[in-house]
């Protein structure tokens, strides 16, 4: 948010950086693929992927954590899925910010290390 010609961190900006921290693990991205095309509970998911039940465990912890997936006991196993209202709140947060970073972009080109504008 700008305010007085200054960017303030708020709100938003820290719900985004805790989705791209999300986001930036392979594990992380390759059980939120396998959950879906498959809908699979935790057991499954290490075999599905190809990680070990401990990655598997850690990661869906904290993907369950910032609420990507949603998780359920029953008696026999743990089924997790994709909060898919959660990623479509966080897609539309991200292209909003995505937006707001490139609409007004000056024309600048990288040289030496900086940007400068171009003439």
């Amino acid at each position: 948010m700008i305010n007085g010609g200054k960017i303030v961190v708020n709100v938003k900006h820290d719900q985004i950086a805790k989705f791209c921290a999300s986001l930036s693990n392979t594990s992380r991205l390759a059980i939120l693929e396998t959950l879906a095309c498959s809908g699979s509970c935790a057991g499954d998911i290490n075999e599905i992927a190809g990680l070990s039940r401990f990655t598997v465990g850690m990661n869906l912890k904290y993907l369950k954590k910032f609420g990507l997936v949603k998780g359920s006991l029953t008696s026999k196993n743990i089924s997790y899925c994709l909060d898919y209202e959660k990623l479509e709140e966080m897609k539309k947060k991200f292209d909003e910010f995505y937006k707001n970073i490139t609409e007004n972009k000056p024309k600048q080109e990288y040289a030496n290390g900086s940007c400068a504008k171009k003439k």
